[in-house]
């Protein structure tokens, strides 16, 4: 937090350590003066104070607003989406005819009549799903881990038939192993 302070003088015009400015967020202290993570959108209140030997104490404030950032996927803004990110700056699908889909599938979904074209949602996610995951493991099989499917229940064996299922199944496994991947 000591970073917020530029400069800190007392009455006689002298230089004072910043390490002598006593810092609180919400009325608390705030220990070795580092901010906890913050990890919903609040805000916090901020004080810094100096107890100068000739005017008394000194005391600034500043708030801080955490706020989590939304941005559309397609690339195409829409005033209703169903596909955003937690980002300030957008994502870009790289697949034209996925891009053209989820462009659709907002249009449809900000209308007032969207529950009459549910299933043609539903099916239109699903299509993305198969073209992504084609996509990808067309491009990049070797990056994905190899089942072995005989330890597979019976149950599960009957689920992964099902190529997209085992697809999702794939990428799931592959972002759990990969830290980078999830941010």
């Amino acid at each position: 937090m000591e970073e917020y302070i530029y400069q800190v003088k007392n009455s006689k015009g002298e230089n004072v350590e910043k390490s002598e400015v006593i810092i609180k967020v919400d009325g608390k202290d705030v220990p070795s003066n580092v901010l906890t993570s913050v990890e919903q959108p609040s805000e916090l209140i901020v004080n810094f104070k100096y107890e100068d030997e000739v005017t008394g104490l000194v005391s600034s404030e500043l708030k801080l607003v955490f706020e989590r950032q939304i941005s559309n996927i397609s690339g195409k803004p829409q005033e209703k989406s169903l596909f955003t990110i937690q980002s300030g700056s957008g994502y870009k699908v790289n697949i034209e005819i996925v891009t053209d889909i989820i462009y659709a599938i907002d249009k449809v979904y900000s209308t007032r009549t969207k529950e009459d074209y549910l299933p043609l949602i539903a099916c239109s996610i699903r299509a993305i799903f198969e073209i992504s995951s084609d996509k990808l493991f067309k491009t990049h099989k070797n990056i994905f881990p190899k089942f072995n499917e005989q330890k597979f229940t019976s149950s599960a064996k009957r689920e992964v038939r099902d190529g997209l299922l085992k697809n999702v199944a794939h990428v799931i496994c592959l972002v759990k192993k990969n830290n980078k991947l999830k941010t």
